[in-house]
């Protein structure tokens, strides 16, 4: 007897939808065969009738897979710590699927059919009624958490939010022009007046919806309360630093993320875009805004605009899919691609920067200029969200070009002392300023190393160990990492991610020349790798602890 894979049967299931609304939206209902559906979705008619037995069957599904959809998005949602983000989340993905482009046709055909077909005409309420349900258990507990106006009636306000909802889709259908995904950010504060939400303090740059944030803090700083995620990056040439990769892993690390260190953001970074896609699908699914930052090392400038240009195709899918994102279009680009300055890796170019005569910044700000004048053009014709950029210390950004000012701001022994200004300096653009990296690693004096913690390990040995002379100190990290958020907050930045969550390469052990998570900046400690079956073993450092206290205040 055959088996059936259910994955498989699900997967081509849902294409056979996909191909069937895309002929019952352009042919319209009464004049499309089953033939048209088997071309479009490429199979043949006796395989189509495996999975529905007739036409009428094909175009119930579709809205019985869109009810099942809803559905589940307001189960994710029921028991978010944040119900109005969660809300608002769900409308901002509602919203969303209005970019679908034959939707006149297709609405067209809902209202033939609920008229002729009794039984469709009931399965579309039975849809309404579950996501009025939903709607009203999630503005029940807004208004009991102090989010909205306790006088209205949750029956009533969810009302309106459908009505709201609904009458997107009735002008996305009449006007082709009109673009709703464009103006999430118009109807989230069009239902947070009408629910008499606290509006956010920070200015929003444009399209930055951030529809699963939680608001500000009561001072208006740090609404974004972020952490890094390390998806896998190219550091070793071919080799990524992420050898364990699978969905269990990664909802794992999200839901921690978001219900145990209490962010309200996360960027997910690395180089194999199937992997940041994944990771910000995850991250979306437990309720964090998302940020991605992809990172190609070593690559020619070239290659990189070319690279760019496909994760922000594949960006902008994500964000039509799910709601709004930010794309960060690169790290510190001029010590990790080449060109910039002299050097096949980042110790040579560090070097070559260190011994050259005279003052070489300049020359290579402008350069950065240009590659970053076609990065962004590139990335605009790709992608509708905010965008920004992570720039290394001496890196010039001309931020009229982004949406939102970012740097990897660590503190050193050589600017401790100057540390807030350039904080200052940021907020000077008047655009919302957003900490992209800052961190400590985990020994003794590592808080006078900045980002360059990882130099206390020897690679020249085998395997590698850590330098003599050196001291774990989990206290150290900890005290650093807090010090630095009350600094953020103090100079009302708007957000900041850790650096980071966790770091498979460097393992930590209990024999302290091969405890290589000292060096590490992230604020887990990897006790293990299961390869053979795809399970990272770690625990929470003190700063884990730490941050999560600090940002549950935040949250308010």
């Amino acid at each position: 007897m055959r088996t059936i894979d259910p994955a498989k049967h699900e997967a081509k299931r849902r294409l056979i939808l996909a191909a069937a609304a895309d002929c019952f939206a352009t042919k319209g209902f009464q004049d499309t065969r089953t033939a048209d559906i088997c071309a479009a979705a490429g199979m043949s008619s006796g395989n189509l009738f495996h999975y529905f037995p007739s036409k009428q069957a094909i175009f119930t599904a579709i809205f019985e897979q869109d009810g099942r959809d809803s559905a589940l998005r307001l189960e994710l949602s029921a028991d978010a710590d944040d119900p109005l983000a969660a809300l608002l989340g769900f409308v901002s993905w509602m919203v969303g699927q209005s970019a679908y482009p034959h939707l006149a046709g297709l609405m067209l055909e809902v209202i033939a059919n609920a008229k002729r077909d009794a039984d469709f005409a009931t399965l579309l309420e039975r849809n309404d009624r579950a996501t009025h349900k939903g709607l009203v258990a999630l503005l029940r507990r807004a208004a009991h958490a102090g989010q909205i106006d306790p006088a209205l009636d949750p029956e009533t306000a969810a009302n309106w939010i459908m009505v709201l909802i609904e009458g997107v889709f009735v002008r996305a259908s009449a006007d082709s022009g009109f673009q709703a995904v464009d103006h999430r950010g118009t109807l989230r504060r069009i239902i947070i007046r009408y629910l008499k939400a606290a509006a956010p303090t920070m200015p929003e740059p444009p399209g930055l919806d951030a529809p699963r944030s939680p608001g500000p803090s009561s001072d208006g700083a740090l609404r974004l309360r972020g952490i890094d995620y390390d998806t896998g990056t190219n550091y070793w040439g071919g080799q990524l630093s992420r050898q364990i990769w699978n969905r269990r892993t990664v909802e794992e690390h999200m839901r921690v993320i978001r219900k145990d260190l209490r962010c309200n953001v996360i960027c997910v970074s690395g180089t194999n875009i199937e992997r940041l896609i994944e990771a910000a699908t995850a991250a979306f699914g437990h309720g964090l805004q998302v940020w991605i930052q992809p990172r190609l090392f070593e690559a020619t400038q070239a290659e990189m605009l070319l690279y760019l240009g496909e994760v922000a195709s594949e960006a902008e899918a994500l964000r039509q899919r799910q709601g709004e994102l930010v794309l960060n279009i690169g790290c510190e680009l001029t010590m990790f691609t080449q060109g910039f300055v002299a050097g096949t890796n980042f110790h040579e170019r560090m070097a070559s920067l260190c011994a050259s005569v005279g003052d070489p910044i300049s020359d290579i700000n402008k350069a950065l200029d240009g590659h970053l004048r076609k990065a962004v053009e590139i990335t605009r014709a790709r992608f509708g969200g905010p965008i920004t950029y992570s720039p290394v210390d001496w890196e010039e950004v001309d931020w009229a070009l982004f949406d939102i000012v970012s740097a990897n701001h660590y503190r050193n022994a050589d600017n401790r002392a100057t540390y807030a200004e350039k904080l200052r300096r940021l907020r000077s653009h008047g655009k919302p300023v957003v900490v992209t990296e800052f961190g400590c690693s985990t020994f003794e004096g590592a808080e006078h190393h900045g980002g360059m913690g990882f130099d206390i390990i020897d690679f020249g040995r085998s395997p590698p160990a850590i330098k003599e002379g050196y001291r774990r100190s989990e206290e150290t990290q900890a005290d650093e990492i807090i010090d630095l958020l009350r600094i953020f907050r103090e100079e009302r930045i708007d957000g900041a991610f850790v650096y980071q969550f966790l770091s498979e390469g460097e393992l930590h052990s209990a024999d302290p020349r091969h405890d290589l998570d000292m060096a590490s900046h992230a604020i887990v400690k990897c006790v293990g790798l299961d390869l053979a079956r795809g399970i990272i073993h770690w625990q929470p450092k003190l700063s884990f602890d730490a941050v999560a206290r600090v940002y549950d205040e935040l949250a308010g």
